[in-house]
């Protein structure tokens, strides 16, 4: 008895410790790099001092093969079974067949059930009312800010030399590229925490930057937000859903 005691005490003291160190992970940040430079797009994945690349994928380690011992291979010589032969339906004579024939036809067709009145049916999207879907939507963009509140972009840096066919093309190019990344920051900053070290776009008039486009930025991710914030959310859908099937 002492020693189940004290083995359920062991296991308990297990399991407080895997939970903390689950907890602990959680709380550890997650990035993600991101770089273009000379036309090749790279992603690393970093937790703490543990990195991967995840694009282009690493080539595979070569394994030494050991060499193989043949194997004689035993030529079976089993028979292969026969198959009795099929044996053929008589086929009826013609007379009977025209009988057949026009007793079936002679037979009174069956009544057509009459269609149901159409009744009118409430749009829905997969089966689910849009009228509750449209109700659901306010608490999902709610849940969806707050998961989105655990992500921050972090150390952005662009050089993006613009080049068009003359002088007006290129400054017209150049203009177009300032105002997109105006609005595409703007969006972003809106979303999630956005933080740009250097954006450089430059108007390459004679072409004398071309291929030398770089792009390099941070996504950091705090799970532990990222996940009270969903497992919240899904608590609140419920309860919206339970109210509304009442």
């Amino acid at each position: 008895m002492g020693a189940l005691l004290l083995a359920l005490k062991a296991l308990g003291w297990l399991l407080a410790v895997l939970l903390i160190l689950l907890l602990l992970l959680l709380l550890v940040p997650v990035t993600v790099q991101l770089e273009y430079a000379h036309e090749q797009f790279t992603a690393r994945l970093r937790v703490l001092f543990y990195t991967r690349q995840l694009w282009p994928e690493p080539p595979p380690r070569a394994k030494k093969e050991r060499p193989r011992r043949k194997k004689r291979a035993k030529a079976s010589a089993a028979p292969a079974a026969q198959k009795p032969p099929e044996k053929k339906e008589p086929t009826p004579p013609p007379a009977v067949r025209s009988a057949q024939q026009t007793g079936t036809a002679a037979a009174a067709p069956a009544r057509e059930p009459r269609p149901a009145p159409e009744s009118k049916k409430e749009p829905s999207v997969a089966g689910v009312p849009l009228r509750r879907i449209l109700d659901l939507l306010p608490t999902v963009g709610a849940v969806g800010k707050r998961i989105l509140a655990g992500l921050r972009v972090h150390a952005v840096r662009l050089y993006w030399p613009l080049q068009g066919a003359d002088a007006a093309e290129t400054a017209l190019q150049y203009g177009r590229f300032c105002a997109a990344w105006g609005n595409v920051t703007g969006l972003v900053q809106n979303l999630v925490r956005l933080q740009c070290d250097q954006v450089q776009p430059v108007a390459d008039y004679l072409g004398e930057h071309t291929g030398e486009e770089h792009f390099s930025c941070k996504i950091t991710a705090r799970v532990f937000i990222m996940v009270t914030a969903a497992v919240y959310g899904l608590y609140r859908l419920r309860q919206l859903a339970e109210t509304q099937s009442i």
